[in-house]
């Protein structure tokens, strides 16, 4: 459909007009809009989780070698001090 308007200079402006949906069926194509967002939300908020518990065990194992890693270190130190200490 054409349509016409008056702009504030009295000048007339021709554009398309197009119908919009009813609210029911706008209403329910943004609630359903809605619920897909939501769902990607949720589903990205899983997602940090699962990489936060992650993260966190990698820490972890990391910290259990850097532990053993300084358990052999002190080990050979010792080892090593008393080798020259007592000329073994």
């Amino acid at each position: 459909m054409m349509a016409t308007a008056l702009s504030s200079k009295d000048r007339v402006i021709e554009y398309n007009w197009v119908p919009i949906k009813s609210e029911a069926t706008a209403s329910a194509a943004g609630d359903e809009k809605d619920k897909q967002i939501e769902a990607l939300q949720l589903t990205m908020r899983q997602m940090g989780a699962r990489m936060m518990l992650s993260d966190l065990r990698r820490d972890e194992a990391e910290m259990k070698w850097f532990n053993m890693d300084a358990t052999f270190s002190v080990m050979t130190a010792d080892r090593d001090m008393a080798i020259m200490h007592f000329g073994l």
